[in-house]
C-alpha cells in the first residue's frame, strides 16, 4: 500500500494505492452498495432520497452523518463528501488485479485530521482483505496507534 500526504494552508490530503487480486466489478460493488461497503465498513451504508444518492454514516448513538454522492461512474469512479471534506475511489482493471486508488480532502478547519486519515488507511486494508478473502482484517490499537503518529507527522 502506497500512502502520500500533502497539505495546502487550508487543506490536508491523503492519497492510497493498492493493488488487490480481485475483479474491478467485485472491488467496485464492495465500494458503492450498501451490502458490499458494510462488509469492510459497517457503519457505512447507501441509501436513494428524491433523485439522489446519498452515503450514510451510523455513528452508533442512533445518529447518522450523511454525505452526498458527487459522482459515481459504473465500475470504475465513486466520489461523496466527508463530513466537510471528500473521498475519492478510482479503479483500473488490470486482469485479475484491481488498481484502487483513494484520494482524500479534508479542512484543517475539521477537527479530527490525522484520525480520519488513519481511520481510511485502516479500512483500506481492510477492503483488500476482504475483496481477496472474504474476511475483515483484523484492527489492533497499536497499528492505529502507529499510522496515526505517522500521519500527525506528515500533515502537521
Amino acid at each position: 500500500m502506497n500512502v502520500r500526504y500533502e497539505k495546502t494552508k487550508f487543506d490536508a490530503f491523503q492519497t492510497i494505492e493498492v493493488d488487490v487480486k480481485a475483479s474491478m466489478d467485485n472491488v467496485f460493488n464492495l465500494i458503492s452498495t450498501t451490502e458490499g461497503i458494510q462488509q469492510w465498513f459497517p457503519q457505512l451504508s447507501f441509501e436513494e432520497a428524491d433523485g439522489e444518492l446519498y452515503v450514510n454514516f451510523d455513528m452508533g448513538d442512533g445518529t447518522n452523518e450523511q454525505s452526498i454522492v458527487i459522482q459515481k461512474e459504473a465500475s470504475t469512479h465513486i466520489t461523496f463528501t466527508w463530513a466537510i471534506g471528500e473521498v475519492e475511489f478510482k479503479l483500473t482493471d488490470h486482469g485479475d488485479i484491481t488498481h484502487l486508488y483513494f484520494h482524500e480532502r479534508m479542512p484543517f478547519e475539521f477537527d479530527h485530521v490525522a484520525e480520519d486519515f488513519t481511520g481510511w488507511q485502516l479500512q483500506i486494508e481492510n477492503l483488500k482483505s476482504v475483496a481477496e478473502t472474504g474476511e475483515q482484517k483484523a484492527m489492533e490499537q497499536s497499528t492505529f496507534d502507529r499510522i496515526y503518529q505517522n500521519v500527525r507527522q506528515n500533515i502537521f
